[in-house]
């Protein structure tokens, strides 16, 4: 069974790659499917606080997206 945990990292991976931002936090996304914040020589594994505080950014982003397409008139 996927853990909440693990279903958040993936969400981050996913909106890492459609929006390509970390918000300027130094992220590792590595190939066994663990992120870790710092760098390559110093690093921890992400908190589920902090996957949810990218969530919630992402989540902002999305909302920006969804409003400012409604308000594009542009057709053909």
């Amino acid at each position: 069974m996927t853990s909440e945990y693990d279903i958040l990292k993936r969400r981050i991976e996913e909106k890492e790659r459609q929006y390509g931002t970390t918000f300027g936090v130094s992220l590792i996304f590595s190939t066994d499917g663990t992120i870790s914040v710092g760098d390559f020589d110093e690093n921890r594994e992400i908190t589920m606080d902090e996957l949810y505080e990218l969530i919630s950014k992402y989540s902002q982003i999305d909302s920006l997206v969804e409003k400012l397409t409604k308000e594009t008139n542009i057709v053909y």
